[in-house]
């Protein structure tokens, strides 16, 4: 069973990715909360943890690939912000995470303007392409494929 709405597409897959970005939120803030609770900053964690949530769960219902690059970018800023919670190491951490998501965040617009250069839709549901039918298409998986694999 399939809902289909304009920018989001909710089918088994994508629900049960949801589902589980949804139990690990939760097993996450549950099993933080003896740790954290002599830390300051509460709000910011977990409101870092929430956004990164809703964020993964958005992209993992995602239908059009431009809603999908601003959902992935709030991920990004979430995990940043997550990261850079603590002391001058965690800093550092957290630029050279930066610099690593940001560069391959551009890999992946630059793989979706390819796509939609392919296909003229940003309609994911719309978009067939065969990787043999041209090495842009080549290009525009590899993209995208290097952007999924450094967030991960």
């Amino acid at each position: 069973m399939t809902a289909m709405y304009p920018l989001f597409k909710i089918d088994l897959l994508g629900g049960g990715i949801a589902a589980a970005v949804g139990v690990f939120f939760i097993l996450t803030c549950v099993y933080s909360f003896s740790f954290m609770k002599a830390r300051s900053g509460l709000i910011g964690y977990y409101g870092y943890i929430f956004l990164s949530a809703v964020a993964a769960a958005g992209v993992a219902l995602a239908n059009n690939l431009v809603l999908l690059i601003v959902l992935w970018g709030f991920l990004g800023m979430g995990l940043y912000a997550l990261v850079n919670m603590g002391d001058e190491a965690s800093s550092a951490a957290a630029k050279k995470m930066l610099v690593i998501v940001g560069g391959t965040d551009a890999l992946m617009v630059f793989g979706v303007g390819l796509l939609y250069y392919l296909t003229g839709t940003f309609q994911m549901d719309k978009i067939q392409l065969s990787i043999a039918s041209s090495r842009l298409s080549v290009i525009a998986y590899i993209c995208l494929a290097v952007a999924a694999f450094a967030k991960r």
